[in-house]
């Protein structure tokens, strides 16, 4: 969680308050000597004010959310006391109203708590303040009322990440592969094959021929072939051999 100070922006509507919003966006517990003002003691006040939007969603909590204002009396000469109070708006609409408090100095801090579950939009984008205040009335010498020294939301607010993902449909499909065969070269080693005549071995009467035995070389040549399908290569292995099985003379 973290919190911050937002000032109001914007004077949404006002009655019997004149003066611009930067007369009124002071911290209310050091603010200036500048006041909204009333044009006479005997009349009814109101101050609506907007806010930026928050750095994140206010935390949802009981009176975690906080309005503050400074406000005065017209007249602390007269013996009348006037009445203000905070209300909850959001975007032109009443949602809460506070209670009616005495106003009865010239430098009066009053504070309205809230819940942000009470907000419709959950960003806070369209928070509002409404300050009203309520004449004393009586007699000339009691007449009395308010005037606005300063507004403030006092935020606090989430600085986690939500993440909400959306469904996630898979699905697999197993094919048979369709095999395409390419030029394959198969170079086979060469086949060697020595013949030795000796010379003969010479017995009475008989002439016997003893060749040297016929040295052969058999050649054995594995081949790879490499088959593209979908979803990969498949792989085919042989073998191929060569040679010379027999030689006799």
């Amino acid at each position: 969680m973290a919190f911050e100070r937002r000032a109001p922006d914007a004077i949404l509507s006002a009655t019997e308050q004149t003066g611009a919003v930067t007369v009124i966006d002071e911290d209310p517990d050091d603010s200036g000597t500048d006041f909204l003002t009333a044009s006479e003691n005997n009349v009814d006040t109101d101050c609506r004010v907007s806010f930026a939007s928050p750095t994140g969603n206010p935390t949802a909590g009981n009176d975690l959310q906080e309005f503050k204002i400074q406000v005065r009396e017209f007249d602390t000469g007269q013996t009348g006391t006037p009445e203000g109070r905070i209300e909850l708006w959001e975007d032109g609409s009443l949602v809460r109203a506070g209670t009616n408090v005495n106003i009865t100095t010239q430098d009066q801090v009053i504070s309205f708590l809230w819940n942000a579950t009470e907000l419709g939009t959950a960003d806070g984008s369209l928070v509002e303040c409404k300050f009203v205040g309520t004449r004393s009335g009586g007699g000339p010498t009691a007449r009395n009322t308010t005037e606005l020294g300063a507004v403030e939301w006092n935020v606090e607010y989430s600085t986690g990440v939500t993440l909400t993902p959306s469904p996630v449909t898979a699905a697999w499909s197993v094919v048979a592969p369709t095999v395409v065969i390419g030029a394959v070269t198969i170079s086979p080693a060469p086949v060697t094959a020595t013949l030795s005549v000796v010379a003969p071995t010479v017995a009475a009467g008989l002439v016997t021929l003893t060749p040297a035995p016929v040295v052969a070389v058999w050649s054995v040549v594995t081949a790879t072939i490499f088959v593209p399908g979908e979803g990969g290569v498949v792989v085919l292995k042989g073998r191929m051999e060569m040679g010379i099985r027999g030689l006799s003379l």
